[in-house]
Formats: structure tokens, sequence, C-alpha cells
């Protein structure tokens, strides 16, 4: 069964509350948002966090050390209200730019770029599935940018790299 443009509405809005609370340190709220069986899995270092419990104790650890905790946004792409624009906490966190989301249902994928304090700029995927429009788990895949290998510049083109074609 689809989900209506409602639902899909609600769930991308679900998705922005979690992304806004972790930044802002309104951990004790997670509940509003995540599901009571939430997961998070990082494939690339091999991470599983599960529970709401953790991941509201690994955000604020994060947020204590000063360097490491939520995504801020800093520039969004696609066509979102401006209030999805939230504030950094002054401390060296990875920028975060959204660049497009995409919701089907019961299932919502968001890419965009990071720019961490030393400079470095990766691509950042999330694949998000919901359960009653909350988050029940979160894959995140985080890649380097690089740039292309000059031999293959015959059979491709350049895309813009803050834009999806």
């Amino acid at each position: 069964m689809a989900a209506t443009d409602s639902s899909q509405s609600r769930n991308r809005e679900v998705f922005h509350r979690f992304n806004e609370m972790t930044v802002a340190g309104e951990l004790d709220r997670l509940e509003e948002v995540l599901d009571p069986e939430y997961t998070q899995v990082i494939p690339q270092c091999g991470e599983l966090v599960r529970g709401v419990e953790n991941i509201r104790s690994l955000e604020r650890y994060g947020q204590e050390q000063g360097n490491v905790g939520g995504f801020r946004v800093g520039h969004v792409v696609e066509s979102q209200p401006a209030d999805l624009m939230v504030p950094g906490f002054g401390m060296p966190m990875p920028t975060f730019n959204l660049v497009r989301v995409r919701d089907e249902g019961e299932t919502l994928t968001a890419y965009g770029t990071t720019t961490y304090p030393d400079g470095s700029e990766w691509y950042v995927v999330t694949l998000v599935v919901f359960r009653h429009h909350r988050i029940l788990r979160q894959t995140s895949f985080f890649a380097p940018v690089f740039d292309a290998p000059e031999w293959r510049a015959p059979w491709v083109e350049r895309l813009p790299m803050d834009t999806e074609e």
C-alpha cells in the first residue's frame, strides 16, 4: 500500500525534526521521532547503534567532546522551507549540506555533502525506514570527494558537485 503525499510529508518532517533535535541538544525528546526499536547502522565502520537510549548517549557524549555529534545544516540545496536551517553549536562540527531528500512510502533517502573541520569534503547518503511516522532504522554511508581520473574525460560529463542529475 503506497503512502499518501501527506504521509510522505509527515515522514520528511520527522526526519528533519530528528536532525534538528540532535543539533539543538534536545536529546530528551528523541522518543517523539524515534521508534522504540530504533537502530542506526554505519556499514563502513561496522557499527550498529540499537535503541533510543544508546543513540541519545552517543550524541550526548559527542556534544560534550565538542568535536563530533549531529550534523548542522549549513545550506539546503533542495527546495525546502527556510526553517530547516538550524544553528550550529559554535564548535568544530561538520557542516552538512542537504542536497536532496526523496521519500516514498515508509522509506526516505537523503543525500548531501559534509565538510569536516580539517577541510575534507564527503558525500553522505542516509536511508531511513519509518514505522508509524517514527524512524525505525537509519543506515548511513560516507564517501570522500575525489577528483575524477583524466583518462575518463572522453566518455563522461562533469556534474555540478551540489546537485543531482
